[in-house]
C-alpha cells in the first residue's frame, strides 16, 4: 500500500491470456494450457452439482487487490499457476495439489509456497508428508496418497526443469527466464511491471519485435536501442513463440 492505495510497483501484472501464453512457451507439456483454467485456479468458479451450484475455491491466494485483481495476476501468481499447471499436465489431481499447497504454506509461511526458494530443496518432501495431513477427506486419502508418489516423480522430471528457469533472491522468486537461464529474455517484476525484456539492457522484447515488424533490420534495431544484435534476435524469437502459442 502506498498512501492508502495499492501499488503495482514491483509486483508485475499480466492478463490471464498473457500469463497462459508465457507459460505455454516456458513449460514442457503446457501447450494446451488456457486462460480460462488460470482464471479458475486464481479466482475460483461456480459449477453445477446435482440440482444446485457449488463454488470451487481458488487454488492460490491472488496477490493483486482491487479492480485489477479481477482480470490480472501478479508475477508470483503467474509462477504459482505455472507449477499447478505442470502438476496437472502430468496427471496430479487438484485435491493432491491443494493438499501440497496447504502443506507448503504451513511449512514456508507464505501464500505462494511453490515460488519460495525453499521449495527447490523441500518441495519433494511436501508430497511425501501428505500421509500425515489429517485434513484430507477419508474417502480421498488413498487416492491422494497414491498421487503423492506420482507428485514426487513429477517433481523430479518436470518441476525441477521449471525451477531452473527461476532466479531466486534471498527467499522468493526474483526473475523468470521463460526460455531458460542461457536466454537473455526475463520477466522481472521490478522493471516495466514485469513485461518481458532483455535482462542486460532492460529493453522490452515487444518494442524490439515491433521495430522489426516495421521492416527494420536487426542491425539497425540493435543500434537504435543500444543492444547486441543477438539480443534483438532473442527478442524476436521469444515474441514469435508467444504469438504462436
Amino acid at each position: 500500500m502506498v498512501g492508502g492505495r495499492y501499488s503495482l510497483l514491483g509486483v508485475g501484472i499480466y492478463s490471464p491470456a498473457e500469463a497462459a501464453r508465457i507459460l505455454r512457451v516456458a513449460g514442457e507439456g503446457l501447450e494446451s494450457l488456457t486462460s480460462q483454467k488460470l482464471r479458475r485456479w486464481a479466482r475460483g468458479y461456480w459449477h453445477p452439482s446435482g440440482d444446485e451450484s457449488r463454488f470451487s475455491s481458488p487454488v492460490i491466494r491472488p496477490e493483486l487487490e482491487g479492480a485489477c485483481a479481477i482480470e490480472a495476476v501478479s508475477f508470483r501468481d503467474l509462477l504459482e499457476l505455472g507449477f499447478i499447471a505442470t502438476f496437472r499436465a502430468q496427471g496430479v489431481s487438484m485435491p493432491t495439489i491443494r493438499a501440497a499447497a496447504r502443506r507448503g504454506a504451513e511449512l514456508f509461511g507464505t501464500d505462494h509456497p511453490f515460488t519460495v526458494k525453499s521449495f527447490r530443496t523441500d518441495g519433494r518432501d511436501i508430497f511425501a508428508e501428505l500421509e500425515h495431513d489429517d485434513s484430507l477427506e477419508p474417502g480421498r486419502r488413498r487416492q491422494v496418497l497414491q498421487e503423492a508418489i506420482t507428485g514426487q516423480s513429477v517433481f523430479a522430471e518436470f518441476i525441477e526443469p521449471f525451477l531452473k528457469k527461476i532466479e531466486f533472491g534471498p527467499s522468493d522468486a526474483r526473475l523468470f527466464h521463460p526460455l531458460g537461464e542461457a536466454h537473455p529474455v526475463v520477466l522481472d517484476p521490478q522493471r516495466s511491471f514485469g513485461r518481458p525484456l532483455i535482462d542486460s539492457a532492460g529493453v522490452g522484447t515487444y518494442a524490439l519485435y515491433m521495430a522489426s515488424e516495421g521492416g527494420n533490420s536487426a542491425e539497425d534495431i540493435a543500434r537504435w536501442y543500444d543492444v547486441a544484435i543477438s539480443d534483438v534476435r532473442a527478442a524476436l524469437e521469444f515474441e514469435g513463440a508467444l504469438k504462436a502459442a
